[in-house]
C-alpha cells in the first residue's frame, strides 16, 4: 500500500546509548509516493543518521547491463555522518542495506540497484551504488554475523572457533578466542549490535572478502566491531574477527 511521505523530528544514537546530538532533527522529502515496506527503510536510515533525507526511483538508461531500475537516496544535513567522514562509503553501504533489508522479497526483485548519496557539511560529496544481488549475499551473511554475536554475548567464545579460517590472514586460533575471552568483561554486558557498514575487496585468488563493521553496545564501554567473509560462499567461515572497524 503506498502513502505519502511525512516530517519526523526524533532523535538518533550509534555507538551511545545516548542520544548523538540533541540538537540534531531529521526530515525526509520527496514528491513520490513509497510502499509502507519503503518507508520503514527511509525512517531506519533516518534513525540512524538524522539530517534530511530525499529519495526517488527511476531507471538508468546509460548501463552496460541495459535498463536498470534504481531507487535513490540522499543524505545532507546530517551531523553523524560527519563523524565518519573518513569512511564514506561504510555509510554509504550502510544505508543502502538499511534500506534493502525493510523490502520484502517482490520488492527487493523489483530494483537492480539502490544508490546512497551523501553530502557533508563541509560540501563533500560522495556517491555509492550497490546491486540488490550484492545487497541480497550482504544480508544473508549478515544473518550469520548476528549469530557471532550472540555467542559472544553468551560468552560461548568456543563455540566460534570452529568457524575461524586463518588461510588467508595468518594467525593463532586458541591465541584469538583466548584474547578475547580475557578482554570481553571489560566491555561489561552486549546489548545490541549495530551494523556500520561493509567493503567488499576481490582478493589475487579471486575471493571477495566481505568486511562488516558495526558498532557493538554494552553496559560498561561500547567498542568497534569487524568480521571478514567470503562474499559468495555459502560456508560459515570467518577469515578475520577483531574489536575494531
Amino acid at each position: 500500500m503506498k502513502k505519502p511521505t511525512l516530517l519526523i523530528l526524533l532523535l538518533i544514537t550509534i555507538l551511545s546509548c545516548k542520544n548523538a546530538d540533541e540538537n540534531s532533527d531529521k526530515s525526509q522529502s520527496s514528491l513520490i509516493e513509497v510502499s509502507e515496506n519503503e518507508q520503514n527503510g527511509i525512517d531506519n536510515v533516518l534513525n540512524y543518521y538524522g539530517g534530511e533525507l530525499a529519495y526517488k526511483f527511476g531507471y538508468s538508461l546509460s548501463t552496460d547491463k541495459g535498463k536498470e531500475k534504481y531507487f535513490e537516496l540522499q543524505l545532507d544535513k546530517s551531523n553523524v555522518i560527519e563523524k565518519w567522514r573518513n569512511n564514506p562509503d561504510l555509510i554509504g553501504s550502510n544505508i543502502a542495506y538499511l534500506f534493502y533489508k525493510n523490502l520484502d522479497e517482490e520488492e527487493q526483485n523489483e530494483y537492480d540497484i539502490i544508490r546512497a548519496n551523501l553530502t557533508f557539511n563541509d560540501g563533500q560529496q560522495n556517491k555509492f551504488t550497490y546491486s540488490t544481488e550484492t545487497l541480497n549475499k550482504v544480508d544473508k551473511k549478515m544473518t550469520f554475523v548476528n549469530e557471532i554475536i550472540d555467542e559472544i554475548q553468551s560468552g560461548e567464545f568456543q563455540k566460534i572457533e570452529p568457524y575461524l579460517n586463518n588461510e588467508l590472514v595468518k594467525y593463532d586460533k586458541d591465541e584469538l578466542i583466548s584474547r578475547l575471552e580475557a578482554v570481553d568483561p571489560n566491555f561489561g554486558e552486549l546489548k545490541e549490535f549495530r551494523p556500520l557498514g561493509f567493503k567488499i575487496a576481490k582478493q589475487k585468488n579471486g575471493i571477495e572478502i566481505l568486511h562488516i563493521s558495526g558498532a557493538v553496545i554494552r553496559t560498561k564501554a561500547n567498542h568497534e566491531f569487524s568480521v571478514d567473509l567470503d562474499l559468495n560462499s555459502d560456508e560459515k567461515e570467518i577469515y578475520q574477527l577483531q574489536y575494531k572497524l
